[in-house]
């Protein structure tokens, strides 16, 4: 029987309230990623969509904004998880190059995902607590339409999502294990 196979409970927790965490965070951004996009006809310049009332875009806005304390926490969640699981397993990682590389893809994706948790919370704040209630209002526009519209942003976000997919992926199909 080698090393990994001998979990105990503390790792065990680890490895689930990182699963947990990533699922609700995946999910999470599918859904919010439909809603945000909803917004817009479906064309390569991302043009909003004129039928919709400022009332129906803030909506989605709202939506948007109370769906990423689910996706948040649960980032958050796996992202601990996953350093907790980096410390615990740290003699391990030379055999396991499947979990070297799936942990250092997930926490070079973080700092990304951070900065579209700080939007995230700064769009909470004005839409729910502030009761921002205009589409046109900087703080929507800076931190909900810009997330969709800005080039650097969409591309670094759906880099930082296809590492995290990749990191997966490692997870799943364990390449470059030394121990077999």
């Amino acid at each position: 029987m080698n090393d990994m196979e001998k979990y105990n409970k503390t790792l065990k927790i680890l490895i689930t309230i990182l699963a947990l965490g990533f699922i609700v965070w995946f999910g999470g951004s599918i859904i919010r990623s439909a809603i945000g996009y909803d917004l817009f006809h479906p064309d390569a310049q991302l043009v909003l969509k004129e039928n919709y009332s400022n009332e129906i875009k803030m909506h989605s806005v709202y939506l948007f904004s109370t769906l990423s304390l689910y996706t948040d926490i649960g980032y958050i969640a796996a992202f601990f998880a996953s350093l907790s699981i980096m410390l615990y397993l740290r003699k391990q990682l030379k055999q396991h190059g499947w979990l070297f590389m799936s942990l250092v893809l997930f926490l070079v994706a973080s700092p990304v995902q951070f900065y579209m948790i700080y939007s995230d919370i700064q769009l909470s704040l004005a839409v729910i607590y502030s009761n921002v209630k205009d589409f046109a209002n900087p703080i929507v526009q800076e931190f909900f339409y810009d997330r969709f519209k800005s080039i650097t942003l969409t591309t670094a976000s759906s880099l930082a999502y296809l590492a995290n997919i990749t990191a997966l992926l490692y997870v799943i199909w364990r390449p470059l294990d030394s121990s077999k």
